[in-house]
This record gives C-alpha cells, sequence and structure tokens, in this order.
C-alpha cells in the first residue's frame, strides 16, 4: 500500500493525511463512526454501508519455529501457543477457524504489538502465527521461520480500500484516482 500513498502524498502535497494501523473490525468501526475517513481493510464480501474498491488478494500462512515438523493439520500444533497481532483479527480469526473445523482449541493465545514481535517470539519457540505471505516477504523474514500453508480455504483474505458511500470529500476522490490509475499501469 505504500506505493498508492507515496503516489497520493506527491500529487496532492496539500492533502491532510493520517494513518492508523488497527485490525480491520476496529478501522470499519472507526469508518462508521466518522473518526476516520477511510480505510484498508480485509473484507468478507460486499458491505452495503461502504464503497469498496478491491485492492488485492492477500495469502495468508502459518509461521513456526526454524526447523519445525511439518504443520499440515491443525492437530499439528494443538499444543503449541498461538500468537495474534489482534485478536480481533481475521488472520487469527482464520487460525481459530481451523481449529473449530478440526473439533479443537488452541493452548493458548498471546497477542502482541507488531510483526516483528511476532516474528521474533516464534523465532525463539514461544508460539506459531498466521500472517500475510507478503509481510514476510517485504521484510525478508523468510529464512528466519518455517513457513506453512493453512487450507485453501482459509489461506486467502481480500483487501479493499473502504469509505462511507456517503462520503465524498476531495481527499478520498484524490486516494481513489490514484488507485485507479495504479489498476491501469
Amino acid at each position: 500500500m505504500s506505493i498508492p500513498i507515496s503516489r497520493l502524498l506527491k500529487r496532492y502535497p496539500e492533502i491532510d493525511f493520517e494513518l492508523k494501523v488497527a485490525s480491520s473490525e476496529e478501522i470499519a468501526e472507526g469508518i462508521l463512526q466518522r473518526r476516520l475517513d477511510a480505510g484498508i481493510l480485509i473484507t468478507e464480501g460486499r458491505d452495503e454501508r461502504f464503497s469498496q474498491t478491491s485492492l488485492f488478494r492477500e495469502k495468508l500462512v502459518i509461521i513456526a519455529e526454524k526447523g519445525s515438523a511439518p504443520i499440515k493439520a491443525a492437530s499439528d500444533i494443538v499444543g503449541k501457543t498461538i500468537l495474534a497481532f489482534h485478536v480481533t483479527n481475521t488472520y487469527h480469526d482464520r487460525c481459530l477457524e481451523w481449529f473449530l473445523r478440526a473439533g479443537m482449541t488452541p493452548r493458548r493465545i498471546i497477542e502482541l504489538p507488531s510483526y516483528s514481535a511476532i516474528i521474533g517470539s516464534v523465532r525463539a519457540g514461544l508460539g506459531v502465527a498466521v500472517v500475510p505471505l507478503h509481510w514476510l516477504e517485504h521484510f525478508k523474514c523468510l529464512d528466519m521461520v518455517s513457513v506453512h500453508d493453512l487450507p485453501q480455504s482459509l489461506a486467502y483474505v481480500q483487501v479493499d480500500f473502504v469509505h462511507l458511500k456517503q462520503n465524498t470529500s476531495p481527499n478520498l476522490k484524490a486516494m481513489r484516482a490514484v488507485l485507479k490509475e495504479m489498476r491501469t499501469d
């Protein structure tokens, strides 16, 4: 998402822009309560309250300590601690859904404040986590942990740019124009 934001700020240097990192649920609530104009979040289909611009599909993977045994089923990690960026987070929900489908629950869940803390904790053997594959690639973390696929039905999420339909501020128009332009590049 850094490329569209960079283009937006270069093209419209006077734009009032603030970035907040939070779970998709918190971002959606902030938009609904008009504390935020827009957000980038994981969507589970269409929400009639929002205007949604599709950005990309994101692949989620399970990460574990380097050299760990292959993880093919929830039962392979049932005794492990689950590490989560936010416990009200779609990635974490995918992990819990995987356990639920297997009729199991994780031993313990720990919420950590950043992906860096999650990677470090997984690397140290504290637990396992579900994270976006592109994050591991972008920050060159693939050699720090072992990476395992989630079942196909849980492995992908849709990431969208979202705002209230009735919000037509100049800032939102500018961002939508940049996103539309990038689709044609």
